[in-house]
């Protein structure tokens, strides 16, 4: 199940010498797609070439998760998957999607059913006989974003893994400690998410 595992290990072991250059930084700006106001931190992985970012938007109610490396993941709109492990955890699978130039991702719910065990079944959209979304719907679907950011709080080393597009991994550590020291950057729209189903 862990299959980063193995990279980790030789990460870990070498991750002291990259922390000179790793590191969590503050970051804010506007989307350059609809003008919305952002704000949050940014993570730099151990050897410098990626960047993981945890977002609050004026426009959304869920922090927006982004992920961002030196190489083309895809064309904007394709969705690719990440993977991650922190520390002695299971690995998680997730979706994200291409964006701008394509070396930038979003985070999103690509398969209700890939999070059932954890969160249990994808309420109903839409409330019952209107067109108004459904209350639950929007919970179920913030509280994956909000557990995703715990899972990197909580933790102290991340690998990840980049599958692009055309089938190519790309592997990155970061060193986590120290993300509780900024989490007031992201008060709009972080609180602690309900305990996953399943660990």
């Amino acid at each position: 199940m862990r299959s980063l595992t193995v990279l980790g290990l030789v990460l870990m072991l070498t991750g002291l010498s990259a922390e000179s250059w790793a590191g969590w930084s503050k970051v804010s700006g506007k989307d350059k797609e609809d003008g919305s106001q952002l704000s949050g931190i940014a993570l730099t992985s151990d050897d410098g070439n990626a960047r993981l970012f945890f977002l609050c938007d004026s426009d959304k109610a869920a922090p927006q998760i982004m992920i961002s490396h030196k190489e083309v993941i895809g064309e904007a709109a394709d969705p690719f998957r990440v993977t991650y492990l922190i520390d002695d955890r299971d690995e998680q699978i997730h979706w994200f999607l291409a964006k701008g130039s394509g070396k930038t991702g979003y985070f999103f719910v690509r398969y209700p059913i890939d999070y059932e065990e954890r969160f249990g079944a994808q309420p109903p959209p839409f409330s019952p006989g209107s067109n108004a979304i459904n209350p639950d719907y929007l919970a179920w679907d913030r509280n994956i974003y909000l557990t995703v950011v715990h899972d990197f709080l909580t933790g102290t080393v991340g690998l990840i893994r980049i599958r692009d597009t055309k089938k190519q991994n790309h592997y990155y550590s970061f060193i986590l400690a120290g993300m509780k020291d900024y989490m007031s950057e992201l008060s709009g729209c972080y609180d602690t998410p309900k305990p996953p189903l399943q660990e």
